[in-house]
């Protein structure tokens, strides 16, 4: 027993010393100072203790900033449904810019549909095409080729569950391609259909490919970064 008490009696005692030692660090022992050296052009410099140098980055005088590189364009196809506003380009026929209709910006803002997706400052925007087995890209369109269509406004009438829209593109060996967007009434899905007639006189073979295309806007932020969502790419 007597064993037993004098170890509970270190433990005790050793606790109390800790508690001792932390309560003259925070409350007794004088913080070490700080010392600060004025120039003669006004500027203060901070000499900090223990502090190696070359931890601290410094903002260079003309820091560049970041420049936002204009997305190509060709022509605008307007797109409107029960659930969207959009725009695709017909150049590689992206898709551009999304609004979603029912969901506002704010609260305060009713009539201001939220954006989903844009080529502009803040570009996202999504991005498909074929390449062919061989890399040959002249044979197949990719989103850096120009499809056609037959107008530049659909829009989804009442009565109807679907609206297709249909884009074009023809290459020199005979190989015609039809990229269409198909929408549903009360959907968000967005249907991507390839329709592809080979009427030149070798076999083509090739594969699709989806990406959704970003672009970093202008940093006015110093070190500080938010999060804008994962990309995801096939």
């Amino acid at each position: 027993m007597d064993f037993q008490r004098l170890i509970v009696f270190a433990a005790l005692s050793f606790t109390i010393l800790m508690i001792w030692e932390a309560w003259q660090n925070d409350y007794v022992r004088p913080k070490q100072s700080t010392e600060v050296v004025v120039t003669a052009g006004g500027t203060a410099r901070a000499d900090l203790p223990g502090l190696p140098k070359g931890d601290v980055p410094e903002m260079a005088a003309d820091a560049p900033t970041a420049v936002v590189k204009k997305v190509k364009t060709g022509n605008r196809i307007g797109v409107t449904t029960d659930s969207y506003q959009i725009e695709i380009d017909t150049l590689g026929g992206d898709l551009r810019r999304v609004d979603l209709l029912n969901y506002p910006v704010a609260k305060d803002q009713p009539d201001t549909p939220f954006r989903l997706m844009d080529d502009e400052a803040e570009a996202f925007f999504a991005q498909s095409g074929l390449l062919t087995v061989d890399g040959e890209s002249k044979d197949s369109p990719t989103h850096h080729d120009l499809y056609s269509a037959a107008a530049t406004s659909y829009s989804l009438k009442d009565g109807e569950d679907r609206l297709d829209v249909e884009l074009k593109w023809q290459g020199e060996s005979g190989l015609e391609v039809s990229k269409i967007y198909r929408f549903h009434r009360g959907s968000y899905l967005i249907d991507v259909d390839y329709v592809i007639r080979n009427g030149g006189d070798k076999a083509w073979q090739g594969h699709l490919y989806h990406q959704l295309q970003r672009q970093k806007s202008e940093d006015n932020n110093m070190f500080m970064y938010t999060y804008t969502g994962g990309v995801l790419y096939t």
